[in-house]
């Protein structure tokens, strides 16, 4: 092998050229045949920040006294502005209640979303509907079609589409601007836009809803203790907090945006990220054209001299 010559190489490259370019057009054409039958992916982003209503329901409660907030101590109401129920919010609690298992389950519960999530198969532009897998859904009867196998069933369990769920879904913060950034990859380009805005609409009534059910149960108690109150400077601090209450629950019933809020809504993807089909044939070709090569030296000038000296 020590006594080949690049003179040598190059003679054998050159008897062996149609025999390389066979191979590497074999490679390309078997590239091209897959990259053109892989999932066509688009994306669709969408910014968001921390809705200004959780910041106003801070500075409303910057007045109110401390001997207030003590009282709402004793009572057992936490109304803190800095973990108070309207305004514990901030990106880090966004992130981890969008990608919860629970907040998945109540996406899926709407027509459509779990079927989209864990069966499609591809995008059909002309009828602009998706093309679901037949081995796990069949679209024109609306069932499950999969074959259970143990513990999974033909539907698919809350565990299994949360986690694909999450495979399509990007989310994460900016660490200087604290702005979320969120992402969803899907062969139909309108369903990825429609998972977002339904994300986006679902986590601000959900968590809408929750800290008005809260905050009516502490103003219901404030209100009794109230009306059973004989003391004057109570009243004044009972007063405060009542008022604190109606008025965070005045922004929230006015506010759709009441945890977070659009900087760039969702968008229609007009181009795939996936597959680069060019890039990957090119990408393929040329490892395919290298490797032969040297599989064919190697095989020659190595293996066969290996074999003479022995």
């Amino acid at each position: 092998m020590n006594d080949i010559s690049t003179q040598d190489l190059l003679s054998f490259l050159i008897k062996k050229i149609y025999v390389i370019g066979f191979i590497t057009f074999l490679i390309a054409s078997v590239t091209s045949i897959v990259a053109l039958n892989l999932q066509e992916i688009y994306r669709s982003e969408a910014l968001l920040q921390i809705s200004d209503s959780s910041l106003s329901s801070s500075s409303s409660s910057a007045s109110i006294s401390s001997n207030a907030m003590g009282l709402a101590s004793l009572a057992g109401l936490n109304l803190d502005t800095s973990s108070g129920s309207f305004n514990s919010k901030n990106p880090a609690y966004v992130t981890a209640k969008i990608t919860s298992r629970s907040f998945f389950d109540h996406l899926a519960s709407f027509p459509g979303v779990l079927e989209n999530v864990f069966a499609h198969e591809s995008f059909d532009f002309d009828s602009k509907s998706i093309i679901y897998d037949d081995n796990i859904f069949d679209s024109k009867t609306n069932e499950w079609v999969r074959i259970p196998a143990g513990l999974r069933k033909s539907k698919p369990s809350s565990l299994e589409a949360h986690e694909v769920f999450l495979s399509d879904l990007t989310i994460s913060v900016d660490k200087k601007t604290q702005f979320i950034y969120l992402s969803y990859d899907h062969s139909s380009p309108f369903f990825a836009k429609q998972i977002l805005e339904l994300i986006f609409r679902e986590i601000n009534s959900l968590q809408k809803e929750q800290d008005l059910i809260q905050s009516t149960k502490e103003l219901d108690y404030l209100t009794n203790l109230q009306s059973t109150n004989k003391l004057l400077y109570v009243e004044q601090s009972l007063s405060n907090l009542i008022l604190k209450i109606i008025n965070e629950q005045m922004l929230a019933s006015v506010n759709d945006e009441y945890l977070v809020e659009y900087i760039d809504e969702p968008f229609i993807a007009e181009s795939r990220i996936f597959p680069r089909r060019t890039s990957l044939v090119l990408s393929v070709t040329a490892v395919g054209f290298v490797i032969t090569i040297l599989s064919m030296l190697i095989f020659n000038f190595g293996f066969r001299s290996t074999q003479r000296n022995s």
